[in-house]
């Protein structure tokens, strides 16, 4: 899980200083204020750690998350060093020493436009390793510093028989060849790709709904930027059996059993069932009965919404246990109440499964169901929730932490967070009052 993130000279994004994460991170704010920047950022080095290029210091061409343009289109305007910090919590612990054992890990890199790496570095409590380059002779350098105690040299390798790093991430192989017993410096490159093949993202938009499905019988590694491929997950799941939920009758212990329930609590549908066109057919017949008069139609007959909710339910429970999820307005063409309740499903899945989501939004609908359950103490403000809100001002972005208390409350609500709402509900009633007195006078 992601405990903490920073981009310094990312876009719009000059500082965002150190912004800590939780379970559940939601990021609010208006357009174009600098919300899916965040989320591009953790992409960018997903993307990275799976590039087949090892000397691309950032991969800005595979375009299988994001289309993000070049490195000189990333760097905000008037600089020319981009920073970017993640923490995280290891899966398994890296062994450095007899009495130090890494179970928590911050990694930052520094990269001068176009593509030199200045540097890149992994700390923890008594641990801290690095690469730099030395720009009077073009020559890197490595490092290693156990509780402040430069580790033991190899033979005094010089410094010039160190070659660059291996993307922005990895220690090249002279530089672990510079000290002795420091084997564990691969693992830490290693952790940092384990950790983002565990990072899922859906987009803002998923694709339009269609009348039949191909499935050849694979099983998908996600559900797709779009959603694309999210009726092929539910199939190549449908044997398979999840962690009852609290609740919640046996018969939706399924994936599709999920989304079956899920559905019905947002009341878009009653069932769901995916069904070959003929037997032995690999196209297939998404069918859903609607709420109100029962009636069993194709998933382009439910209205668009349909389509646009079903992979955000899906990638909630076909994602690993323990996974990171990055969703873009997963509230996109829901109604209000609907919005709702996608707050109180996220809930289950950050406490079930221990998923971590990270979101960008618009709804007020799904912020004050999470502040609802916050009062209920169904949801922890401090140690289950990071709440921000962005906007972007005399050239860059903004973020402001929401300090929550235990009972819900906001007790620092941005001005005109949502817009004005109470302020056009004072000035309709005015208008309204005058206008009665114009007709009846």
């Amino acid at each position: 899980m992601l405990t903490h993130i920073r981009m310094q000279n990312f876009k719009s994004w000059q500082d965002t200083e150190d912004i800590r994460m939780a379970p559940l991170t939601g990021f609010f704010g208006a357009n174009s204020s600098g919300k899916t920047s965040l989320l591009q950022m953790l992409l960018l080095l997903k993307e990275t750690t799976e590039s087949s290029d090892r000397n691309a210091s950032l991969s800005t061409d595979i375009k299988e998350y994001i289309e993000i343009g070049a490195l000189s289109d990333l760097i905000h305007r008037g600089t020319k060093e981009l920073k970017l910090t993640i923490g995280w919590q290891l899966s398994q612990e890296i062994l450095v020493s007899e009495d130090i054992a890494l179970k928590n890990l911050t990694f930052s890199t520094n990269i001068v436009a176009p593509t030199q790496i200045r540097r890149f570095e992994y700390q923890s409590d008594r641990f801290k390793a690095w690469m730099e380059i030395n720009e009077k002779n073009q020559y890197y350098s490595v490092k290693v510093m156990i509780d402040g105690i430069e580790a033991k040299k190899q033979n005094n390798r010089p410094f010039k028989y160190i070659t660059r790093p291996i993307k922005c991430y990895g220690f090249s192989a002279e530089a672990l060849r510079f000290y002795q017993d420091t084997e564990y410096l691969s693992d830490l490159s290693y952790a940092f790709e384990q950790y983002f093949k565990q990072v899922y993202h859906l987009g803002p938009v998923r694709d339009y709904p269609k009348r039949q499905y191909t499935w050849s019988g694979d099983k998908p590694s996600d559900v797709g930027r779009k959603g694309e491929r999210a009726i092929s997950a539910l199939l190549a799941s449908s044997g398979e059996r999840l962690k009852k939920s609290k609740g919640t009758p046996k018969r939706h212990d399924t994936l599709i059993g999920r989304v079956e329930y899920w559905l019905q609590k947002m009341g878009l549908s009653t069932s769901l069932t995916i069904e070959p066109v003929v037997k032995g057919s690999a196209l297939y017949e998404v069918k859903l009965r609607r709420m109100g008069d029962g009636q069993t139609v194709l998933l382009p007959d439910m209205g668009f919404g349909m389509s646009q909710i079903l992979p955000v339910i899906v990638l909630c429970y076909y994602c690993p246990v323990g996974s990171t999820l990055l969703l873009e307005q997963p509230e996109i063409h829901l109604h209000p109440s609907a919005q709702a309740v996608l707050a109180d499903m996220f809930i289950e899945v950050i406490q079930e499964r221990k998923v971590q989501i990270i979101l960008e939004s618009h709804s007020e609908h799904l912020l004050t169901r999470l502040q609802l359950r916050m009062a209920e103490g169904k949801l922890d403000s401090q140690a289950e929730t990071a709440l921000y809100f962005c906007d972007f001002k005399k050239g860059k972005s903004h973020l402001s932490s929401l300090d929550v208390d235990m009972f819900g409350e906001i007790r620092n609500y941005p001005d005109e967070f949502f817009g004005d709402l109470a302020g056009d509900v004072i000035k309709r009633t005015i208008e309204a009052a005058e206008r009665r007195m114009q007709v009846a006078g």
